[in-house]
């Protein structure tokens, strides 16, 4: 039997960091008030319907989180698309209909299992980026709840901002 990503990555990481807890399983609405017992949750997951049980477990306990998604197509048989990062917190859960979509795609060439870490590694940064932010550690001038980069483009942008 294969080993499971979650398990490889604790086994490595739990070496460098303590308080690193792997959980195997998959959300379900079973097991969803797990997440609860924390005060801030990443998500990064492709399923539209476990994504959507997830969002709305966590802003019924008020629980902050970062959803990163990726979406990529093909044009003229080179890779393009857009990587988005959006934040949710106890004050303002209302932007994020608009820019989260809880529906599967069959136009996504990210879920044919295209392996693109490049593009993993920076949303990842992303993600981390705006925690950092609102934990203080890095100053949030514009203090944005949803960003995209754009890989053509080379774009990066904020939207939904706190100050009008």
């Amino acid at each position: 039997m294969q080993e499971k990503k979650v398990d490889h990555f604790n086994a490595q990481y739990s070496q460098m960091r303590s308080g690193i807890f792997a959980h195997s399983e998959y959300i379900t609405s079973e097991n969803v008030a797990m997440l609860h017992q924390y005060d801030f949750v990443f998500i990064s997951v492709d399923n539209g319907a476990v994504k959507e049980l997830i969002f709305n477990h966590l802003i019924r306990m008020k629980v902050s989180f970062i959803d990163v998604g990726i979406g990529i197509q093909k044009h003229d048989d080179k890779l393009s698309g857009i990587l988005r990062t959006t934040t949710g917190t106890a004050d303002k859960y209302d932007h994020l209909s608009k820019n989260v979509s809880f529906v599967n795609s069959d136009e996504n060439e990210y879920t044919t299992n295209i392996q693109l870490p490049e593009l993993n590694s920076l949303n990842a940064s992303f993600a981390v980026i705006k925690w950092k932010k609102l934990n203080g550690i890095f100053h949030d001038h514009d203090e944005e709840f949803d960003s995209t980069y754009t890989i053509n483009a080379n774009m990066l942008l904020g939207n939904d901002y706190v100050a009008a």
